[in-house]
């Protein structure tokens, strides 16, 4: 009887052994895979979920430097724009791995609505009509209208994101104070 006992819980070890092993194994798997997330430079949302980016981004917003803010804030709501803008690093030796993240922020003078420009022909005499040429078929201007610039295809091809777009600062911006033909068709 003795043997059937330690028979029955050297079983319940083994069973026990290989769930805990099969548990390892996902385990291991899905950190592979959120990893390998990260390597393309995106947050991995299986490791990283919703609720818990959202109090990571509150943190953030916390020890932001005055004037600054989160580009989408903190509304639930918002979080996917945060999963498509935020970009993710591992840094890495013998012991530890960090995950590091590049969260934009914004200021009120460096936030920016854009327009893609459509310029019509200006009827000047009874037949004959007139047309602006622009060399670059975008129109961005700040959320205070004091300052804007234009942009090109190929400089908002460079933009990252695609519901709130993060564009490197490649091109001048011209005060609204000054009057150009470009400003005049806002």
């Amino acid at each position: 009887m003795a043997w059937y006992s330690k028979e029955r819980e050297a079983s319940t070890a083994i069973r026990q052994l290989e769930f805990a092993l099969s548990k390892l194994e996902i385990s291991v798997d899905e950190l592979t895979d959120a990893l390998q997330f990260v390597l393309l430079g995106k947050v991995p949302l299986n490791l990283i979920g919703p609720n818990m980016l959202r109090e990571m981004l509150k943190s953030v917003a916390m020890v932001s430097p005055e004037r600054y803010e989160l580009i989408a804030g903190l509304s639930p709501n918002n979080m996917f724009l945060y999963y498509e803008m935020v970009q993710a690093m591992v840094l890495a030796d013998a012991h530890i791995f960090n995950l590091v993240f590049y969260v934009p922020l914004k200021t009120v003078n460096r936030h920016f609505e854009l327009f893609k420009i459509a310029v019509f022909p200006a009827r000047i005499f009874n037949n004959t009509y007139a047309k602006f040429v622009v060399e670059k078929e975008y129109f961005a201007i700040n959320l205070l209208q004091r300052t804007y610039f234009t942009m090109s295809s190929t400089e908002i091809s460079k933009c990252k994101g695609k519901h709130v777009m993060i564009c490197p600062a490649s091109q001048a911006v011209y005060t609204t104070e000054v009057d150009s033909c470009i400003l005049s068709l806002y």
